[in-house]
């Protein structure tokens, strides 16, 4: 009988320590690997923020939608020391804008210069100087506008009004903006998407 009483305290005793390695081993893991936060931050966003959702997606989270003309691409650079990935300055001659500031004339969009093993941009988004185009705009840490990358980040705009993404599809002019209204007044498809900006553009092409 002794012996089985020894027993019972013996197992409960490793139980009770069991238990305190647990909540101490937990606290002191939490210091050293504090836990993930998965909510959207546009304010660490790097400049290949793809979010996936095609333009219904993009059309709300965007903080600026911008149509213009790129005045000029600026040679790479390191923003930071210690930065590996660099950074090209894309300036826009901003012709309207769809979301945002609306008395933007001129922006400076930062891109990511570095190239795949194939030779394409890492965000899959590349300016050439005289391009038309239409932009999804985020911001990077710095308050700087960024390009959202993926098909729907970037969009040419041709000679006839049509605009055509990195993937080559292609649509009116008069559609993209519908599709970017009716997105506009949408309910939000991300649910982190608590403080939409007004869309200021047009609904019919000019």
């Amino acid at each position: 009988m002794k012996l089985l009483e020894n027993k019972y305290v013996l197992g409960f005793s490793l139980l009770f320590f069991l238990a305190l390695g647990v909540v101490f081993g937990k606290s002191i893991f939490l210091q050293f690997y504090p836990p993930v936060s998965h909510s959207a931050s546009y304010a660490e966003a790097p400049s290949y923020m793809y979010l996936g959702g095609g333009v219904p997606v993009y059309a709300q989270e965007a903080p600026a939608i911008i149509i213009g003309e790129v005045k000029g691409v600026g040679d790479p650079y390191l923003q930071k020391a210690g930065n590996i990935i660099p950074k090209q300055n894309v300036s826009i001659d901003v012709k309207e804008v769809l979301k945002g500031v609306a008395s933007m004339k001129n922006v400076n969009v930062v891109i990511d210069a570095e190239k795949t093993m194939a030779g394409e941009p890492i965000g899959g988004v590349s300016f050439k100087q005289g391009e038309k185009v239409l932009l999804f705009m985020g911001m990077d840490s710095a308050g700087d506008y960024v390009s959202f990358a993926g098909p729907a980040g970037k969009y040419l705009i041709d000679e006839n009004n049509n605009v055509i993404s990195n993937t080559g599809e292609k649509l009116s002019m008069g559609d993209m903006r519908v599709q970017i209204s009716s997105a506009m007044k949408a309910l939000p498809i991300l649910m982190h998407n608590t403080t939409p900006v007004p869309y200021s553009g047009e609904v019919t092409p000019k």
